[in-house]
């Protein structure tokens, strides 16, 4: 699991920086994270929700209000720097020190508020998906039941989102809860796989034939956009995402069966969240030299995503959002590790 969620990363980043079968990848990369996410929930979670609350406080919460925390102190910085332009058509401007206190409220009450840092909108929906899928857990024992209530809570969540707007369901059912509602299902079907996957034998054929239902389904124009709850075809929203997850396991198997060192792989795996928070600063790296070699404006560098990742440059773009927040956190990971020795070492000292 850590080669797939190395690689769903990796997608992600991809479609970001508009790659090739940029579309394709939308179809099943968050999916995906959701599905993981249920492999790895743990039973005693469903009698112990403090636990779990505990647990996603620590691994989803905390690194949320750090990476925002961080970008809004930086906010003024970056605008001074040309690093912000615009943002769906509203200009980004400087912060007062109101809208610092107001932000501040808005991170600490798992809302996110710098552009610059949006992937990690996945956070708190993922947080609030691993709370139903608890709640359900605990109070339905019967599977039936508890499908049905997941497959009606997945009809719900994408249907708040087109029911008519005068109705206001967004006043009672945030976003991110709408969200959550649609991701339940994904991870429910990652939780179930976990249980049955030693009698789940992957098939190359399979694998083809999945790959092959995501490239018709890019061909016809279905597009998936989970951040914004927003499917041209919710339909096939299931079927997709199952097809791109299906497609991966199998890759990581194969991968995992070569004689090669993955370690590399494993580490990206494991440090997925790093990557969301920093790959658009890092993607500024290639802006600013294209801006130089193409001679460019200079406000160009405030695009949010790569200026031109056409060509090879998408790749390029893939890399360094990929191993730029990698190295951070293991120069800063040795940075707390001499800190930390250090201190052992005065305090043996005393």
């Amino acid at each position: 699991m850590d080669i797939v969620k190395s690689l769903g990363i990796i997608l992600v980043v991809m479609a970001h920086v508009q790659s090739p079968g940029k579309n394709m990848i939308f179809l099943f990369h968050m999916p995906l994270f959701f599905f993981v996410s249920g492999y790895f929930y743990k039973d005693k979670y469903s009698d112990n929700l403090e636990l779990l609350i505990k647990k996603r406080f620590k691994l989803l919460y905390m690194p949320f209000v750090k990476y925002e925390l961080i970008f809004l102190v930086l906010h003024n910085a970056f605008v001074n720097l040309g690093l912000y332009n615009s943002y769906e058509n509203e200009a980004i401007k400087m912060y007062s020190s109101t809208d610092f206190i107001i932000n501040t409220f808005k991170v600490l009450t798992f809302n996110g508020t710098e552009v610059l840092i949006i992937p990690l909108w996945f956070l708190p929906v993922l947080f609030f998906t691993n709370i139903i899928f608890c709640l359900i857990n605990r109070y339905f024992k019967s599977k039936w039941i508890r499908c049905l209530i997941i497959a009606t809570l997945f009809i719900l969540g994408v249907k708040l989102k087109y029911w008519d707007t005068n109705m206001k369901f967004n006043n009672f059912c945030p976003e991110t809860i709408n969200i959550s509602l649609v991701a339940l299902t994904f991870f429910y079907i990652g939780y179930v796989y976990n249980k049955y996957k030693k009698y789940i034998n992957l098939n190359f054929f399979i694998a083809l034939l999945s790959f092959a239902v995501l490239v018709i389904s890019d061909k016809h124009n279905i597009t998936v956009d989970m951040r914004l709850n927003s499917y041209t075809n919710p339909i096939m929203l299931i079927p997709d995402a199952l097809c791109g997850v299906y497609l991966l396991i199998f890759i990581s198997k194969k991968i995992c069966n070569l004689n090669i060192n993955i370690s590399l792989l494993k580490y990206i795996g494991r440090n997925t969240i790093p990557i969301l928070a920093l790959q658009y600063i890092s993607f500024k790296l290639i802006n600013l030299i294209q801006i130089i070699m193409y001679g460019l404006p200079r406000i160009r560098l405030g695009d949010l995503g790569p200026i031109n990742p056409s060509s090879f440059w998408w790749l390029v773009f893939t890399i360094i959002g990929i191993l730029v927040p990698i190295m951070i956190l293991y120069i800063s990971n040795l940075f707390r590790g001499a800190l930390y020795f250090l201190h052992r070492s005065l305090h043996i000292w005393k």
